[in-house]
């Protein structure tokens, strides 16, 4: 078990998406591909994901990807999610 798992029983456990970073990519064109490091339960990859970006979300806790997954199909939202350590991430290409 991860060590973000036991926070991540609480559903939104760090509370809602960044405004600044949403408000930035809402006016950004075009609309590409966001990796977010680090995603947690998803709460900026989803609201990414909602303003039409494709998004791969990477964290170390399984709970917290399958959770961010989850939401992202109940919206069918284009959210891929893989548990990865970002700081040992070295995907190129």
């Amino acid at each position: 078990m991860a060590e973000y798992d036991k926070y991540y029983l609480d559903e939104d456990y760090f509370g809602k998406s960044y405004k600044e970073l949403i408000d930035f990519f809402k006016v950004f064109e075009p609309k590409g591909t966001v990796l977010d490091m680090g995603c947690g339960q998803g709460r900026d990859s989803i609201e990414l994901a909602k303003l039409g970006y494709r998004v791969t979300g990477l964290d170390i806790s399984k709970v917290g990807i399958d959770q961010m997954i989850e939401k992202a199909n109940e919206f069918d939202l284009d959210v891929e999610g893989y548990v990865e350590d970002i700081y040992a991430y070295n995907e190129i290409g």
